[in-house]
């Protein structure tokens, strides 16, 4: 699995070939260079291919007696500091995709999205829980019913109108990733590189120390410490953000978030990206309380350590 580090450092080179590509093509409009782009996913997520071995994920074979496996996804809804109360009003980071909080892309057409209302919508889990339903019944199916995904949704939604409050994050979006653009002249892309994984690493970070500072029933992780044990049960905790990712929001400046390269870079967390908390420093350029972090998210609600965590935008 490349970390975190390896993959902003490689994404960014990638992204300088690119631009200079994009001089040469000229007219070329941004759909036509996916084709130059699906070469470089080797590139860019090195042990990922195409490959043609179609064998199916899961065996045939019927559910064992003690029950099928079960992967609980604890979802933390999260939203940045907001740009302003209008996109492309004068707060709104250009940057960035929206306004940093949940459905406030009000630029772009949802429609797949039901109803007007789009803020609402997004933080009504049933938004969220249509994408697991998909991913229920696919590994339900490729699994022969040896897999149930269970999603479980933090801070719990009101109960009488389905709509989830997130946890606020102290910085706008950017803050918490930083774009080529916004290099000085004397930095090397290796340099800057690790500054972006820092300043992505602090969002995981701060997300966590935050959903962990709430009341036991509201926090994911103690929710999840307190689960029955089972051979066959699992946790997972996946980052549910608002905005979109810079690996899908491309726009008329071409792929790999070129329109708004500040939007997040969506990975798979392990425990090698947490070492890149140990250097980090905050905004004021002192050491960062998130150093601690450096083997793991330490909760101080269970004295646990969390060292995996998946990403997700709202506009997925």
């Amino acid at each position: 699995m490349p970390s975190i580090l390896s993959i902003t450092r490689k994404l960014n080179k990638t992204l300088s070939g690119l631009r200079s590509l994009r001089s040469f093509f000229g007219s070329f409009r941004a759909a036509g260079l996916l084709s130059v782009l699906v070469p470089l996913v080797p590139l860019l997520c090195p042990g990922v291919s195409f490959s043609q071995d179609h064998r199916p994920l899961f065996k045939t074979a019927a559910v064992g007696a003690s029950g099928p496996d079960t992967l609980e996804v604890f979802v933390i809804y999260v939203q940045f500091d907001s740009e302003g109360n209008q996109v492309g009003g004068p707060e709104d980071d250009p940057g960035t995709t929206g306004l940093g909080t949940f459905g406030s892309d009000s630029s772009t057409s949802y429609t797949l999205d039901p109803g007007a209302n789009l803020p609402a919508l997004r933080l009504d889990t049933s938004y969220l829980a249509k994408h697991f339903e998909f991913a229920e019944n696919y590994f339900n199916k490729a699994s022969n019913g040896a897999v149930v995904i269970v999603p479980r949704y933090f801070p719990p939604p009101d109960p009488e109108t389905g709509e989830i409050k997130p946890i606020q994050l102290s910085q706008h979006m950017k803050a918490y990733n930083p774009a080529l653009q916004d290099e000085t002249q004397k930095q090397k892309i290796a340099d800057f590189a690790t500054i972006q994984a820092q300043a992505l690493m602090t969002f995981v970070s701060e997300t966590a120390a935050r959903a962990d500072s709430q009341a036991p029933a509201s926090n994911p992780f103690q929710v999840a410490f307190s689960e029955p044990k089972s051979p066959n049960r699992y946790q997972a905790f996946l980052l549910f953000h608002a905005g979109s990712s810079r690996l899908i929001d491309g726009g008329s400046l071409g792929p790999a978030g070129a329109n708004t390269p500040n939007d997040l870079l969506d990975f798979f967390v392990t425990k090698s990206d947490f070492q890149n908390l140990a250097t980090a420093d905050n905004a004021k350029g002192g050491p960062s309380p998130y150093r601690v972090d450096s083997l793991g998210m330490v909760v101080d609600s269970t004295r646990d350590t969390v060292t995996q965590f998946m990403m997700m935008p709202e506009g997925r």
